[in-house]
């Protein structure tokens, strides 16, 4: 959330390689927009009684080393999209670049893309300067459109600027030669209305995108399925509200059930629970021949339950409903388990065993945790129960306002509350345990990544996020949180900052290479 207008600049650059309120929207020839995204900036919560955990987080020591830091990457990243005109030796582009990245977080700006009938698909970037900023923006400019251009599938696409009264504007036309920021809708409604956009009055951040159509422009074709979007996010009391509407091209099968919460399984032992999650309608997704014949669930899991306790390590539980959990495990043990164990032994990774004196799957031989399966302690005999680390079972109910969020509602498909900062505290260990024997890179203790999750963690509160069915086309995504990121996001984001290839992502996590034999 901290840096979506920062990041905009850096998405407007990959794609160009493969409410308007009461402004008028002055069209020169037929386009579309595809996205927009419009950012108040972070100056705008100075001084206003809301988001205060935002404003306080962001202006911690650490924040701002560990901003600068990332900044200097995003700009060294962004110089290697611009190549020199000539075969001339030219100095790194970045010097030019990051000075104006804190603008970009700071000041009000306004994104567009749009994709033009029978041309070629362009961006607007406008952002609000004054005149000392608007001068050093100016500068630096007009050395990069003088001596680079942006490079991509071996064609040059040269930049455009223009100022108009307080704006400052950037456009970029994928494939031209000639482009210029005058000719953008963008500059036409700053010059009709002096605004690219109304002010925002009610929000302080509005993103929208149309997925399946930037999947059909920028041949993408995994974004096709994809729901238009629409993100509103607020200052709200301590924290930052954001609220998304999803909207599908097409009915979707998830399928909503009365919700049948495990309540013997899901206990808060000592009040230790810091975290739970429920999700259904996952029956569509996991129905068929193959998945139902292979692990034996029939019919398809619907509903899953995770959650978290803080009594003891690595204590993050969940029980999914299947048919009949004996039948499941014991099918599991007959036709996975040998199979599971045949790869595992080329990593190194312990095995998978099924005690003879229980109906229980334990995976032995990892390092400190011992991940197991096994029949939840319901009647029905209908669900499972997974864990990190077995511990004796308590009988103390989660509370009844906590499991209430889910019966008092009729079209919930998520829910997911948490104590960001002891889950931040949960997680953090689990995450670098699991370096260990993946592929997921250990993080230093004295990294600014780490140093800036112990600084902020103890400055966030509760974070509740939920999504809703309001029609089989249509998802509600509502989230209230102190920063905007649950615990299990802001971990992802530090690896993330301290990566050695930020600002692209790269999660895939894997195993690593499978161990070879010595030769004698």
């Amino acid at each position: 959330m901290k840096s979506i207008a920062l990041f905009s600049i850096i998405i407007g650059l990959e794609l160009s390689a493969v409410c308007q309120g009461q402004i008028r929207d002055l069209t020169a020839q037929p386009s579309e927009v595809l996205a927009r995204l419009h950012f108040a900036g972070f100056d705008q919560l100075t001084g206003t009684t809301n988001a205060t955990t935002m404003r306080e987080v962001w202006e911690l020591p650490v924040s701002i080393e560990l901003r600068d830091q990332a900044l200097q990457k995003v700009a060294g990243a962004l110089a290697q999209s611009f190549t020199p005109r000539t075969n001339a030796a030219l100095p790194d582009a970045s010097p030019l670049i990051r000075p104006l990245l804190d603008d970009l977080w700071r000041k009000e700006s306004y994104f567009e893309l749009r994709a033009r009938t029978n041309s070629p698909m362009e961006w607007t970037l406008a952002i609000l300067l004054d005149q000392e900023r608007s001068r050093l923006w100016q500068t630096n400019w007009i050395q990069l459109s003088s001596g680079w251009d942006i490079m991509r599938s071996g064609r040059t696409n040269p930049i455009s600027f223009t100022t108009i009264d307080s704006w400052f504007l950037i456009n970029f036309a994928q494939g031209s030669q000639s482009g210029s920021s005058t000719n953008s809708q963008v500059y036409q409604r700053v010059r009709a209305n002096g605004r690219p956009i109304a002010a925002a009055k009610d929000y302080w951040l509005k993103a929208e995108a149309d997925f399946p159509q930037l999947a059909q422009s920028l041949s993408f074709p995994s974004w096709r399925q994809a729901p238009s979007m629409e993100l509103i996010v607020t200052g709200k009391g301590l924290g930052l509200r954001a609220q998304a509407h999803l909207a599908f091209s097409k009915p979707m099968p998830w399928s909503i059930e009365k919700w049948r919460i495990p309540t013997n399984t899901i206990t808060d032992p000592a009040n230790s629970l810091i975290g739970f999650t429920a999700v259904q309608g996952l029956a569509p997704l996991l129905s068929g021949e193959s998945f139902e014949n292979n692990l034996g669930m029939k019919p398809a899991p619907n509903q899953l339950f995770i959650w978290g306790q803080s009594h003891a390590p690595f204590q993050i539980l969940a029980a999914l409903q299947v048919g009949n959990a004996t039948n499941v495990l014991r099918n599991l043990s007959a036709n996975w388990v040998p199979l599971l164990n045949s790869n595992l032994i080329h990593y190194g990774m312990g095995q998978i065993e099924s005690p003879t004196n229980r109906l229980q799957i334990v995976w032995s031989g990892l390092p400190i945790i011992v991940p197991y399966l096994s029949p939840a302690p319901e009647p029905s005999s209908d669900f499972v129960v997974a864990g990190i680390f077995p511990i004796a079972p308590s009988t103390n109910p989660a509370p009844s306002a906590l499991l209430a969020q889910l019966t008092s509602r009729t079209n919930l498909l998520y829910y997911d509350w948490e104590i960001t900062e002891s889950r931040l505290t949960q997680v953090r260990p689990l995450v670098q345990l699991l370096s260990m024997f993946t592929t997921i890179p250990q993080t230093d203790t004295n990294s600014l990544s780490t140093r800036w999750l112990e600084a902020v963690g103890s400055q966030l509160g509760n974070t509740i996020t939920e999504i809703s069915a309001e029609s089989p086309q249509a998802l509600t995504f509502v989230r209230n949180s102190h920063i905007g990121l649950s615990g299990p996001e802001l971990v992802a984001l530090a690896y993330w900052l301290e990566g050695t290839n930020f600002p692209r992502i790269n999660y895939r996590i894997s195993f690593p290479p499978p161990r070879t034999s010595r030769k004698k």
